[in-house]
């Protein structure tokens, strides 16, 4: 990893026991109260290991299905939730497990809730994004993670694995897409996050703009503009 030393000059630390091995990071830079950026680091738990207690940005090494090194980051850091009671209760037990398991607790930690969003005229653009597919192989549902499936299970949507997204049924796709995310024009998928407030308790997000691989690298111009036109003003915030 380049190092930055006084001079500006960019250079390569040397470490001639390592060996090299793909890998890849997710660097997270979010304003704190006071608007300065922090940036976001995970701390390994203890254990006997070359990593032990280290800390990091969130991130690894890719597996078969990552696409690229993007889908790889946002695989290892994410895993989608949506906006379902039933999968945000089933992921913070999740996470109070594994808090418990390196001998911490997440009182007084912000739970953040990766949800996607598709905007469109009306909401049948959750069921078309449901039924396509991120890249040739991977479902849109898939992407970053097939771990994704795992919490629609939880909202009561079981899809086999592997599945055709085309053939999941139209009324079928729009539920999901519902328990997946938010779906629709700007002031529909605000009134979904000012309902999942109230009923799971979800009080941070990190909105995740669908997209494909072909137009993964796209600035989401329009999901920032509705977000400060239209969302953020019906939050409150």
């Amino acid at each position: 990893m380049p190092v930055v030393v006084g001079t500006g000059e960019r250079r390569l630390p040397r470490f001639p026991s390592v060996v090299e091995r793909a890998a890849s990071v997710l660097v997270l830079v979010v304003p704190d109260d006071d608007g300065e950026a922090r940036v976001v680091l995970t701390e390994r738990p203890a254990y006997e290991g070359h990593h032990s207690g280290e800390v990091s940005f969130p991130g690894g090494k890719p597996e078969p299905d990552d696409v690229d090194h993007v889908a790889t980051a946002l695989r290892e850091a994410i895993e989608e939730v949506g906006l379902d009671p039933a999968a945000i209760g089933a992921a913070r037990r999740r996470l109070a497990e594994g808090a418990r398991r390196a001998g911490r607790s997440l009182d007084g930690f912000p739970v953040v809730f990766v949800v996607t969003l598709g905007l469109g005229a009306d909401a049948s653009i959750g069921a078309e994004w449901v039924r396509s597919w991120f890249a040739p192989g991977q479902p849109f549902l898939a992407y970053p993670s097939a771990s994704n499936l795992r919490w629609l299970a939880e909202a009561g949507f079981e899809l086999p694995e592997p599945f055709d997204p085309a053939a999941i049924a139209e009324d079928r796709a729009r539920r999901i897409a519902d328990a997946f995310g938010l779906f629709g024009p700007p002031e529909r998928c605000a009134e979904r996050l000012l309902r999942a407030r109230e009923e799971a308790g979800v009080e941070e997000v990190f909105l995740f703009p669908a997209h494909d691989l072909a137009g993964g690298y796209e600035m989401p111009e329009a999901e920032v503009l509705a977000f400060e036109r239209a969302i953020r003003p019906r939050l409150g915030t």
